[in-house]
């Protein structure tokens, strides 16, 4: 599906308000709000356009396998790795580099990188993935695999309306991987069913 973008308001999709003002890129995972058909190419009109910003921290790869900021990622053929100069490269050269990734999140808490871009400066860190379980009493919540989870302190956030096990969450930290604590927190759906399915459905392609 090709959208005509030209006069689209592009937003940060955890914070309505925050517009992203660098371009749109393949392999960028999007919600769009269409609003009517352009009358000349007889396409869809994207009114809105909400970037989901992915998992952000330091890379750690291991046997090819990739964990950014403790969660594990998982690739494919389709899956686009940018060093910093935007070139493309592998997996191993992102070794300890701060790292973006886009994609989506899975039922069984692993996230499948659509987009990898290594990143000049270290910034926040962001988690994003399906929530495994959720401890109401310690305010805490679990992501990742059952293999490698993480744990997520959010006491400091109070009750978070939407936040049960299965839902898709985005996540600002801060600390290390052991020690988080959330100091903002967003749950993008209740279910992961919401992002398997659009595998090849709202991922920035052209």
């Amino acid at each position: 599906m090709r959208y005509e973008t030209v006069g689209s308001s592009v937003l940060d999709s955890d914070d309505q308000n925050h517009p992203i003002t660098t371009p749109l890129a393949i392999g960028m995972t999007v919600e769009i709000e269409q609003n009517g058909i352009d009358s000349t190419t007889q396409r869809p009109i994207a009114g809105k356009i909400h970037v989901r910003g992915g998992i952000k921290g330091i890379a750690s790869v291991s046997n090819g396998a990739l964990s950014v900021s403790g969660l594990p990622v998982t690739t494919d053929a389709d899956t686009l790795v940018l060093a910093i100069d935007g070139t493309v490269t592998t997996l191993d050269k992102l070794q300890s580099a701060t790292v973006e990734v886009y994609g989506l999140p899975q039922a069984d808490g692993s996230y499948q990188a659509t987009r990898i871009e290594a990143k000049a400066q270290a910034g926040s860190t962001r988690l994003v993935g399906t929530v495994a379980s959720v401890n109401s009493m310690g305010a805490t919540l679990v992501l990742g695999t059952s293999a490698q989870p993480v744990t997520v302190s959010y006491a400091g956030l109070g009750a978070v309306q939407g936040l049960v096990a299965g839902a898709v969450v985005s996540i600002e930290v801060s600390g290390a991987p052991g020690s988080y604590s959330a100091t903002r927190l967003r749950v993008r759906s209740t279910t992961a069913q919401t992002y398997t399915s659009e595998v090849g459905k709202y991922i920035v392609c052209a």
